[in-house]
């Protein structure tokens, strides 16, 4: 029988029963089911089903009567063999499952797609778990060898289901917890880390099921909608901030600061530009950041040319004196050494080391390594001397102690070791005194036959030696704390100096000077705990260097008198280039420096420039007034209304909180002592009183904290 296209064929199936079957001549179409050959993708062929063949545009539909059945084996549309391509779903939703003409050759061709899928492919796990059930209800039930292979791949199977259950499982509540985690950040305004768990919930969603991701959609809808819009507006305000970075960089660009701040300050904007993250319009906003930091750059890279000459030049003289040192090393082998020789040598090249700074960082750690492998034998040298001259003198009193006084011949032997003792070199300060001491007691005994005339003439006679070295020590009780630095040496050899002198004074009198000098001792010790550390140092040098030059520009300015003369010299200025200037990390005394900078090119009238110098005084006659209110020392009257100002205002912040203690308020000292040193333009006398008084403050404030 030959059907042609569009014609319906009703086949009216048997009723009561729990399977309906479409019986045609051809074994392989019977069975219970629809046999597709050219497509495994057909489905059982069940009473109440209606199907649609897209190819042929037939429909056959099914009701619960009687078969219909074709007179002939085959059913052909324009003499073509019946082909369903595609069936649709039942009216009840049922998924149909495809038929298989070789069961067995499927079931092995499974078997290694089972063992190739991964635990996080969970829809071609479930894919396969379909077909693995369908394949096992095909297998004929003769068929002992396949059945026992269907089996054993389900039972693997099933290992293979437990554990993709549980990577579902741990995925889902991976995301879920994420979801909670996103809000978080969201409330706490933290887009990097929304954005970051938001990415790690996309690519956990990646090893889930269809079932499973329906699921998930529905619980994170309200937060993607929160996250999208958290996400838009960050990016908004991100741009703005880079934006004001990119105008940040272009100032910088103009700006007249020393190169090595300005590359500094260009370094830290982009560190500021990266912690901001991405922001809306991204790549257009880097390539104009870019162009002003190139900008930025160029007008450092010949500050940075010259440094890299200089760095060479510095290698240069540093290899010099490791090679003096090398040469002084090998020649310290072959003769005898000099103590004040190498002491001297070591810290004149010591000074001259550190001038030659800074080298090229690969360099460096060479460099150094062989300067301090050269000192340090050096070092050892000059302490081995010194060991060798102690072991002579000690030596000496030896023999002089075995000498009897009483001998005549003893008098000529002692003087003998005098005049060895005159030849040997120093064991080192303390010890020589020590040995001095001890050595001279045993001669007072050959040659002093009147001790207490002796004595009293040794003291008149080094009375003026006694009264110079008072003086020196008043001179530095007096002198600035900061000149105080270097002089610890000196403090020390003139302590041993006026201690010798002093053995041959009776007690009231040697008192009397002993309460002078510990006065004076007293105020240096003071001053030199109060000195700054070597960090500190480094940034109060550049701050000195600094001001020394600004106050030389300066000065041409406050010698005017009128406008007239004010803007010629004003002008002279302005045509000259600013010496480059290490700018300090103190912030206020870094402000300070690039605001006098600015203003000798910029303050055009003799009016402004009286301001600016009337602002500075201010400024440093508050800071004194602070650290007296800090230090509850008295203010001079003049200033007694600032510090009536200043003291209610200091009442209001401390209240509640304990006085600063003695540590922080010498901290305070010096931090604002570099903007004290930085300050200007002001009168050179006005400067110089103010400074001191700032100084002053400290001391008087250290002595009577130790009373």
């Amino acid at each position: 029988m030959t059907i042609t296209t569009k014609h319906a064929v009703t086949l009216k199936l048997k009723t009561k029963k729990s399977q309906s079957a479409l019986t045609f001549s051809t074994p392989a179409r019977s069975a219970d089911v629809v046999l597709c050959p050219a497509n495994p993708a057909t489905a059982y062929f069940n009473p109440g089903e209606s199907f649609n063949i897209l190819k042929s545009d037939l429909t056959i539909s099914s009701s619960t009567e009687e078969v219909f059945c074709p007179p002939s084996g085959s059913t052909t549309v324009n003499d073509q063999t019946l082909i369903i391509d595609e069936l649709k779903k039942s009216k009840t939703n049922k998924i149909t499952q495809p038929i298989y003409q070789n069961p067995a050759a499927e079931l092995k061709k499974i078997s290694d797609e089972i063992l190739a899928v991964k635990i996080s492919e969970s829809n071609k796990i479930n894919v396969l778990s379909n077909r693995l059930g369908e394949l096992r209800k095909q297998i004929p039930k003769n068929s002992i060898e396949d059945i026992e292979l269907g089996n054993v791949l389900h039972k693997n199977f099933l290992e293979i289901l437990k554990k993709n259950q549980a990577y579902q499982e741990e995925k889902i509540r991976l995301i879920t917890s994420g979801i909670k985690d996103i809000s978080s950040h969201i409330l706490q305004n933290n887009f990097k880390k929304a954005q970051s768990k938001w990415s790690q919930i996309q690519s956990a969603k990646k090893g889930l099921s269809s079932g499973s991701l329906k699921k998930i959609i529905k619980t994170e809808t309200e937060t993607k909608r929160s996250f999208y819009n958290f996400r838009d507006s960050t990016l908004k305000e991100n741009a703005r901030k880079k934006e004001e970075l990119i105008e940040k960089m272009l100032s910088l660009a103009c700006s007249v600061t020393h190169e090595a701040e300005r590359m500094n300050q260009l370094k830290e904007i982009h560190c500021q530009w990266k912690d901001i993250g991405v922001a809306k319009d991204e790549s257009k906003l880097w390539n104009r950041f870019k162009k002003a930091s190139d900008q930025t750059y160029k007008s450092c890279k010949e500050y940075f040319r010259r440094r890299d000459e200089l760095k060479i030049s510095n290698e240069k003289e540093r290899n010099n004196l490791c090679d003096i040192l090398e040469k002084k090393l090998a020649a310290l082998k072959t003769q005898e050494a000099d103590i004040k020789e190498i002491t001297f040598l070591l810290k004149e090249i010591d000074i001259t080391w550190k001038t030659h700074s800074p080298v090229n960082d690969n360099k460096a750690k060479d460099l150094n390594k062989r300067y301090y492998q050269l000192t340090s034998a050096i070092w050892k040298t000059r302490k081995f001397e010194f060991k060798n001259n102690e072991i002579c003198k000690k030596k000496l009193i030896t023999e002089a102690k075995s000498l009897n006084s009483t001998n005549p011949e003893a008098k000529k032997q002692i003087k003998e070791l005098q005049a060895k003792w005159k030849s040997t070199k120093t064991a080192g300060a303390k010890k020589d005194n020590d040995l001095w001491k001890e050595f001279r007691e045993i001669c007072d005994t050959f040659f002093n036959q009147n001790p207490k005339k002796s004595k009293n003439q040794h003291t008149n006679a080094n009375g003026e030696k006694v009264n110079s070295l008072l003086s020196s020590f008043k001179a530095l009780a007096d002198a600035p704390f900061l000149e105080l630095e270097n002089c610890q040496a000196k403090v020390g050899e003139l302590k041993l100096q006026l201690k010798a002198l002093l053995d041959g004074y009776r007690d009231d009198k040697k008192s009397l000077i002993t309460r002078q000098f510990r006065g004076y001792q007293h105020q240096i010790d003071l001053k030199m705990s109060a000195l700054p550390n070597p960090k500190q140092k480094d940034e109060l040098n550049s701050v000195i260097s600094a001001n020394e030059q600004f106050e030389k520009l300066e000065k041409q300015l406050l010698e005017t008198s009128s406008s007239e003369t004010y803007s010629a010299a004003f002008n002279r200025l302005k045509s000259q280039e600013i010496p480059p200037f290490q700018l300090p990390k103190h912030p206020q005394a870094q402000e300070a420096l690039q605001s006098r900078a600015q203003n000798i090119k910029v303050m055009s009238s003799h009016e402004s420039f009286s301001n600016e110098i009337m602002k500075s005084e201010r400024k440093m006659r508050l800071l004194c007034v602070e650290l007296e209110l800090l230090m509850g020392l008295k203010t001079p009257e003049e200033d007694q209304k600032i510090r009536t100002e200043m003291n209610l205002q200091q009442l209001k912040q401390m209240f509640g909180k304990g006085k600063p203690t003695k540590s922080e308020i010498i901290k305070i000292f010096h931090k604002n002592y570099l903007t004290v040193r930085s300050l200007g333009p002001i009168p050179s006398k006005i400067k110089t009183e103010l400074q001191s008084r700032y100084e002053e403050a400290l001391v008087k404030y250290l002595s009577s904290s130790s009373s």
